[in-house]
């Protein structure tokens, strides 16, 4: 191994381990380089967290433009000649493509993107519609000059990949009518067939990849699927494909340094498995043996990410004298890293710590609701009976100045109820 790749790999390593506000840190900086090829390497081995964690992306053109493609998108060693997918390697060479065969359009879009983020749903849909038909006119099959040095891919790797994104931009119109539809509510049949339907002509591939993107987007699943598999026998075929591999790679992966977004993700997690397990195509016995065997990986992933939260961001700040910062609790960046030492100063805890150690008990219950949703009850109820003399062990200690024992119910009586709260006050 060269020494460039082998601190590739080493940083790669660090960033599997860091917090999620670091990792959004992270990706700001990437989203701003103008190649980012490289950068994008380190990023693969963390995007199942990303997806997750969702952090703000500033609109930058190349993504804009591969936006209605999201789902097909891969990472170079993932993709593989011939299949319905996008290497990432490939992402900025046919931007420039665009970029070159369309500058003043492609131009003018660039400059009204700065400034906004993809969380700006109107900026998004407008500017997106405007290139995505600019694009669909601008790839030829012919590898541009400089495509094999750049990509890594070979001249001939070029056409079939030009294909599959001209496909979708072409049809990316009622793509993301049905993005922006499925973001304000329930989607109706009439607009999932209509999003499907161009793309469905045009071949599987184009087929697979528009249903991709838009498995991303749309919070029912199953649902979605099961209006896609009515387009035709090879359509039902592509969408069981297609919602097999989004359901096991939707497990959310956990911050243990941030009960409150563990506690979301779980929760949405569950609505997608419940929408797939009400849907007439998870009733066969191997999805329901699969979405059985999801729950309880998703289940065993919230109880491990409360009892990290409980001792990190609850016990060890009790411990410390010092409440754990808000931010974690909120979802915000975090600069925790979970497993890490605590890095509070023992000393007073302040009234305003106070409420933060109870805003961090009511994210850690709602991450044990969310979890007991999955199915384990028993886990949770386990871990409660367990954390409830330790809360109040807490009180026969020297508890720091600023903290009371009527706090230490308070907290016990927000994760452990009532009875457990009575038993610190009469210790």
């Amino acid at each position: 191994m060269t020494r460039g790749r082998a601190e590739e790999r080493q940083l790669a390593q660090r960033l599997a381990g860091a917090s999620d506000g670091a990792l959004a840190r992270v990706v700001a900086m990437v989203d701003g380089m103008a190649r980012r090829q490289q950068a994008d390497r380190l990023l693969d081995g963390i995007r199942p967290r990303l997806r997750s964690l969702r952090p703000p992306r500033p609109m930058q053109v190349t993504r804009l433009l591969f936006l209605p493609l999201d789902g097909a998108i891969v990472a170079a060693a993932d993709w593989q000649r011939g299949s319905p997918l996008l290497p990432r390697c490939a992402l900025d060479a046919l931007a420039r493509e665009v970029a070159a065969a369309r500058p003043a359009a492609v131009a003018e879009i660039a400059q009204a993107a700065i400034g906004r983020s993809f969380d700006d749903a109107e900026a998004t849909g407008r500017l997106g519609r405007h290139l995505w038909a600019l694009a669909a006119t601008a790839l030829s099959d012919g590898a541009p000059p400089g495509w094999q040095q750049d990509t890594g891919l070979a001249p001939e790797d070029h056409a079939p990949l030009a294909r599959l994104c001209t496909s979708l931009w072409r049809h990316a119109g009622p793509i993301w009518d049905l993005v922006e539809a499925a973001a304000a509510g329930p989607v109706a049949e009439p607009l999932v067939r209509a999003a499907l339907a161009g793309p469905a002509a045009a071949g599987e591939a184009s087929f697979a990849a528009a249903l991709g993107t838009l498995l991303r987007h749309v919070p029912m699943p199953g649902t979605l699927c099961d209006i896609a598999g009515g387009l035709g026998p090879t359509a039902r075929l592509a969408a069981e494909r297609g919602l097999g591999g989004f359901v096991d790679a939707a497990r959310p992966v956990l911050d243990g340094t941030d009960p409150a977004g563990a506690a979301r993700l779980v929760a949405r997690f569950a609505v997608v498995l419940a929408d797939i397990e009400a849907a007439p195509i998870g009733q066969g016995a191997a999805w329901r043996a699969r979405l059985h065997r999801l729950r309880q990986q998703a289940a065993q992933d919230a109880h491990g990410a409360f009892s990290a939260a409980v001792q990190a961001m609850l016990l060890a700040p009790i411990a410390a004298g010092t409440a754990a910062p808000s931010q974690a609790v909120a979802g915000a960046p975090s600069q925790a890293v979970a497993g890490a030492p605590s890095q509070a100063v023992a000393g007073a805890i302040d009234d305003a710590e106070v409420e933060r150690l109870e805003e961090i008990a009511r994210a850690l219950k709602d991450l044990e609701l969310a979890g007991r949703a999955l199915g384990d009850a028993r886990g949770f109820d386990d871990a409660l009976r367990a954390l409830a003399p330790v809360l109040a062990a807490t009180v026969r200690s020297d508890l720091p100045a600023g903290l009371a024992r009527i706090d230490i119910a308070r907290l016990t009586e927000i994760l452990c109820g009532r009875d457990a709260a009575r038993l610190v006050l009469q210790d």
